[in-house]
Order: structure tokens, then sequence, then C-alpha cells
């Protein structure tokens, strides 16, 4: 996938995503939330020069982000992201709070990789 497509793809599952109850819905928010930040990475780290291979591995995105200078709190966010997904899809947590910490990690990926866009774009 190219940039505009991994982009394309994390903005609908962000938007489908916002729809949900943080009460009930936490599981598929934070799933959501993780597999939009992941094609915001794929996205960011591509428009920042950074080539990834096809097979998409999630492993990869701390690699990705390290190669793309990006922010430290970029970086926490994928790391909160990942520890949020184990604890609560496949863990046994029930967290109140993982929704809008979710939710806040992916808003920190968003903003950096717009920035990568337009950084990329040709004036």
């Amino acid at each position: 996938m190219k940039a505009d497509v991994h982009l394309a793809k994390a903005e609908r599952m962000a938007a489908t995503q916002a729809k949900l109850d943080p009460a009930i819905d936490w599981e598929t928010i934070v799933e959501t939330c993780y597999m939009s930040a992941h094609h915001y990475i794929l996205a960011g780290t591509e428009w920042a020069g950074v080539s990834h291979l096809q097979n998409h591995l999630h492993s990869m995105n701390p690699t990705l982000l390290q190669q793309a200078n990006a922010p430290t709190e970029v970086n926490a966010a994928w790391s909160k992201l990942e520890q949020l997904r184990a604890g609560n899809v496949y863990g046994a947590k029930t967290s109140g709070t993982a929704s809008d910490d979710a939710r806040a990690s992916l808003q920190i990926i968003d903003q950096w990789v717009l920035q990568q866009r337009a950084n990329n774009v040709s004036p």
C-alpha cells in the first residue's frame, strides 16, 4: 500500500471507533485505535522517507518510528496502544480509562502523521 492508502484506511478506522461508546465498547475502541495507528505509522514513516516491508508487521513499528526520527511522544503513544491492546483486548483487564487512553494515543500519532504529510507535499 502507498502512504495515501494507509492514511485513508487509518482515517476510516478512526472515524468508526469515534462512534463507539467508551463505557461499553472499550475493547473494540482499543483494537480499532491500534489498527488505525498502525496504518497512520506506515503512512507517516513513508512520508518521512522510510520504506516498510509489504507484510506490514506491527512489531516493526518501533523500528520504523526510530528510523523516521519520530518524536518521543509518538513512540510512547504506540507503546501505550500496544500495552492497552495486550491487557484489554487479549487479557482480562476492564478499564473505564482504556478508551480515553487509546484515543489520546491515536491523536498523538495522527497529528505527527499529518505533519509528515504536510512536510512531504511539494509547493
